[in-house]
């Protein structure tokens, strides 16, 4: 019977580990199939928050290495290097957010990596954050396209940075233009597209505008182009306004152009200032000319003066006057010091004498744009909102909107607030961060209730983004739990919760332990005495003293001694004998009756007398030499010395009390003498009888 289930157990393990085997082989074997039928899937769609940087390579003869055809919000992971593909990433859809995470997408320089990004028949679509460098033909190509933003890129050594045909409304701020065979931005039949805020430099040519009108290019700085810094060809009606054009072949180039405003712009270190080439009716006006190599090549049909008269200030005198251009030399007069010489300079009848930033020019409508900036947009210079979309001319100038378009519905910066909901909340439309704070406008405007434009919102001293994201605190209550410290101070200066008023959870709020008790708010038992701070304040003991009335006894051991003590805690002396709480306990006395007249030793000193010797009140002989504590304190000894004690004439004259005997009796030695004789006579008749 035992043989026969020895062999059944040796069966059923063997099956065992052969079903065990099988298994793993069939799992394996699954798992490399799914592994096969995975590699040979294309990814080709990306949807929102999916991550371009993980999708695959394609090998295959596929024009493009990324396509975007679906709405959504796309984030690169990694840089895409060398890629072969005739398009980078391919953009037919729209309301598509593409961020660049600051990654590379980086061609090869030849004919079959040919666009960068390709943006087609699309709408809302933004671009940011990226660097795109190395394409044959460019950066990024946007054709057929409106509303969309592209900003915050390096677009650089490319044959050209961003070419723009067919589209329109097109926001381009706040990009680096640089290192470009041909053009850094080239715009061909486009129009009202805004470029603003960009660093344009070491290309051939810096900015091109062909066959488009109604563009604005504002607040560029184009330096350093062996070409042309802006090139205007064939186009009507753009304002070239506010830029810096330095150290370029010729600043702006103008062909066959007209009715273009050119405003307050700073010309400097060029061969040439400003080219005409068959270009007429353009005004010209405010503008610096500094250190060209020549200003103009000529005035041409030009305008070169403000249209009309408008109000200054200049040296601190008001002045109505027309105003043309500073020439860095021009050598007329200006005898009646209204910063206007009294000679022409060419066609310009309005010379500035200074540079226009010494001019300070009126603004009418008090909409901060001032007239002059008004007659180059073409805005009317006593209407705040030109274009009645709820935000001031000025406003929108400086942010980079267009003050001739309702732009209002439009969420330049994607940040979520639409461009008018950042002006009403005094936000940047630009940057979807406007205090850098960590939360965005939309974040601090829906969410948390916090001002965009402040950093902390509250004034505690500590950053919204921080006390959101780390803190955990409300970034527009100073003290966020009501203990009437400031989050500042709980985080930085006592290292308290302040999402709790209690920290220490002892019973008593952080500021009362702080302002109050002066105990510690991150320790419940300040004193290490075993009670609470909480319950030493409901006793009335000190939280930062383990033995308030100082008798030798902790504050724990005089409450919770469970009806040993019955002590008072602040009372060292609790039933007034004389003698403190704690040497009555540790002395084996009662603390709670007067007993100091007591003398259980019987040495002749009462309780009181023993405290204040500190001798033993139980030990008659507390130092062991002899004597009762009694004797040595009535003869002047100390007993707690055994080496100090009375002298034997004395206490003989005293008297004996409790005094040890120290002298033999007398029959002590008889005794002795006797045991002797005895020993011998028994000695010596043994010794007799031996010889016997």
């Amino acid at each position: 019977m035992e043989r026969g289930l020895s062999w059944a157990f040796i069966i059923l393990f063997t099956l065992f580990l052969f079903v065990n085997i099988v298994s793993c082989i069939l799992f394996s074997s699954y798992i490399e199939k799914q592994a096969a039928i995975n590699d040979d899937k294309e990814i080709t769609n990306y949807r929102c928050f999916s991550i371009l940087g993980m999708a695959r390579r394609r090998e295959s003869t596929s024009s493009y290495y990324i396509l975007i055809n679906k709405s959504g919000y796309y984030e690169l992971t990694e840089d895409i290097i060398n890629c072969t593909a005739e398009i980078g990433i391919y953009i037919k859809a729209s309301n598509v957010i593409l961020d660049g995470g600051g990654h590379i997408l980086d061609g090869v320089s030849n004919a079959s990596s040919k666009w960068g990004i390709y943006i087609e028949n699309a709408k809302n679509v933004t671009i940011r954050n990226l660097i795109v460098q190395e394409w044959y033909y460019g950066g990024i190509f946007i054709v057929g396209s409106v509303e969309d933003n592209i900003y915050d890129n390096i677009i650089f050594n490319n044959s050209n940075g961003i070419v723009i045909c067919y589209s329109s409304e097109i926001y381009i701020y706040n990009n680096m233009f640089k290192e470009n065979n041909h053009y850094g931005l080239y715009i061909n039949c486009s129009n009202r597209n805004s470029i603003c805020g960009n660093k344009v430099q070491n290309n051939s040519y810096g900015l091109l505008i062909f066959n488009s009108t109604n563009n604005i290019l504002f607040g560029n700085i184009v330096l350093g182009n062996t070409q042309f810094g802006i090139y205007i060809r064939k186009s009507q009606s753009n304002v070239i306004c506010n830029n810096v054009l330095e150290n370029d072949v010729e600043g702006i180039h103008i062909v066959d152009s007209s009715e273009n405003a050119i405003c307050n712009n700073t010309i400097c270190n060029n061969n040439f200032g400003i080219y005409f080439v068959n270009s007429s009716d353009n005004k010209i006006f405010f503008n610096n000319f500094v250190n060209n190599t020549q200003h103009i090549n000529t005035y041409g049909n030009n305008t070169w003066v403000t249209t009309s008269s408008t109000p200054y200030v200049y040296n601190g005198a008001s002045w109505t006057n027309q105003l043309g251009n500073y020439w860095d030399n021009y050598t007329g007069e200006d005898t009646n010091e209204d910063g206007i010489g009294e000679t022409p300079q060419g066609n310009d009848t309005k010379p500035l004498i200074k540079p226009t930033w010494y001019y300070k020019i009126d603004d009418a409508d008090n909409d901060k744009l001032n007239n002059v900036y008004e007659e180059a947009y073409g805005t009317d210079p006593n209407n705040i909102d030109t274009d009645s979309d709820n935000m001031p001319d000025g406003w929108e100038s400086y942010h980079y909107l267009n003050p001739l378009l309702n732009d209002s519905m439009r969420d330049l910066d994607s940040d979520g607030l639409l461009n008018v909901e950042e002006y009403y909340n005094n936000a940047d439309p630009t940057d979807c961060d406007t205090d850098d704070d960590g939360l965005s406008d939309f974040m601090e405007v829906e969410i948390f209730g916090t001002y965009p434009w402040s950093k902390d919102s509250d004034g505690d001293g500590l950053n919204d983004g921080d006390e959101v994201f780390i803190y955990g605190t409300s970034p527009v209550k100073s003290d966020t739990d009501g203990d009437t410290l400031s989050d500042y101070d709980e985080i930085l200066v006592y290292g308290t919760d302040p999402r709790d008023r209690d920290t220490d959870d002892d019973d008593l709020y952080d500021d009362e332990e702080i302002l109050v008790y002066g105990s510690d708010p991150c320790d419940p038992d300040t004193d290490d005495d075993g009670l609470s701070d909480g319950d030493e304040i409901l006793y009335g003991t000190n939280p930062c003293d383990p033995d308030t009335d100082d008798d030798g006894l902790s504050d724990f051991e005089e409450i919770y001694s469970y009806g040993i003590y019955n002590t008072d805690p602040c009372d060292p002396d609790t039933d007034d004998d004389g003698m403190p709480d704690g040497w009555e306990v540790w002395n084996g006395l009662d603390p709670s009756t007067d007993d100091s007249t007591e003398d259980p030793d019987h040495d002749g000193l009462t309780n009181i007398e023993e405290y204040h010797h500190n001798t033993d009140p139980f030990d008659s002989d507390t130092d062991g030499d002899g004597f009762s504590d009694g004797e040595e304190v009535r003869h002047g000894t100390n007993p707690l010395d055994p080496s100090s004690n009375p002298s034997t004439s004395a206490t003989e004259q005293e008297g004996v009390l409790y005094r040890p005997t120290t002298r033999s009796p007398t029959w002590l030695p008889i005794v002795v003498i006797v045991i002797i004789a005895l020993v011998g006579i028994i000695l010596y008749i043994a010794l007799l009888k031996h010889k016997t």
